[in-house]
């Protein structure tokens, strides 16, 4: 953007360039090498480059459930494993209970599978989980394995969610969802074995 602007003014006398950010890199690329760029750029052309912060510099808090892994298909009578993958910022520590709602494939209306488990975010070594960083603030995730019957035949649509908490600041990503198929079928197998 810096670029941009000093070709568009290129051959007037400019005063300065001032960029109002709230720190955020939003552009692919190595940050500290554009912004380098940037004042090698203005420094090559006489004009003084300043910056003015806004906005608050501390990351949200925020708990997600990123997605719900699990089978395509089972058969009635077997056990369905799923596993959710739940990440967070700020909420090292915190118990929270992610619960495995069902509804009918078309159907808005949810219900209970009565499978809920409850964790505690963060920490956990013997799970995979790294430390907290020491601020806090690094995105970090675990995933949580939730085990449902399948006791009756039809495609279900199965959601993962996790209540917001109230010093949450974004709310809308505490859910994932994926399909499953409960079919009473048998299934054909043919065994082949070189063993004799």
């Amino acid at each position: 953007a810096v670029r941009e602007a000093m070709d568009k003014y290129e051959g007037r006398r400019l005063a300065a360039v001032v960029i109002v950010s709230d720190g955020q890199n939003t552009a692919a690329g190595a940050q500290a090498d554009r912004l380098l760029a940037a004042r090698q750029l203005a420094t090559a052309r006489g004009v003084p480059l300043f910056t003015v912060a806004v906005g608050d510099p501390t990351p949200p808090r925020n708990i997600t459930v990123s997605q719900l892994q699990g089978p395509g298909e089972v058969r009635k009578g077997n056990t369905a494993s799923f596993t959710a993958s739940v990440g967070y910022r700020g909420f090292d520590g915190t118990p929270v209970t992610i619960e495995l709602l069902r509804s009918r494939a078309g159907s808005d209306a949810w219900e209970s599978t009565g499978v809920t488990q409850e964790i505690t975010l963060g920490g956990d070594e013997e799970l995979g989980v790294p430390p907290p960083s020491a601020d806090g603030q690094a995105v970090r995730s675990q995933d949580v394995t939730l085990l449902v019957p399948a006791g009756e035949v039809g495609t279900f649509t199965y959601k993962a969610v996790i209540e917001p908490r109230p010093e949450e600041q974004i709310v809308t990503d505490n859910q994932a969802a994926t399909t499953l198929r409960v079919s009473d079928e048998k299934v054909s197998v043919l065994l082949v074995s070189a063993d004799s």
